[in-house]
């Protein structure tokens, strides 16, 4: 019998505390790997560049796992996920100058 969830944060939840997708790289599945992020993350910085935007907002970030690699200089990051305790990880871990992390929910939240 599937689980069922109240909201999209304990869905989520669920997924981020069990590894879902049982990926040993990184719990926002096996989308999120270096592996399958190589191409985005050599060509991200360049066209960030290319549009001239000095802001990213990610939705869902996840827990952060491709993204610390992109060199982020000059953009004002901000990763958002709906997950409290992931929002909570990931800017004790990962916040610095720029980069800063928030708890979002895409379809509810008013964007920053």
């Amino acid at each position: 019998m599937a689980e069922r969830f109240g909201t999209a944060e304990e869905r989520f939840r669920h997924i981020y505390d069990t590894n879902h997708w049982s990926e040993a790289e990184s719990v926002s599945g096996p989308g999120s790997t270096l592996e399958e992020t190589d191409p985005i993350r050599r060509e991200l910085p360049a066209l960030l560049g290319d549009l001239g935007a000095t802001s990213l907002l990610d939705l869902p970030c996840g827990d952060f796992h491709w993204m610390q690699n992109i060199d982020l200089a000059g953009i004002d990051y901000i990763g958002g996920d709906v997950v409290g305790e992931l929002v909570e990880r990931n800017q004790a871990q990962q916040a610095r100058d720029g980069v800063r992390f928030c708890k979002l929910d895409l379809v509810h939240d008013t964007l920053p």
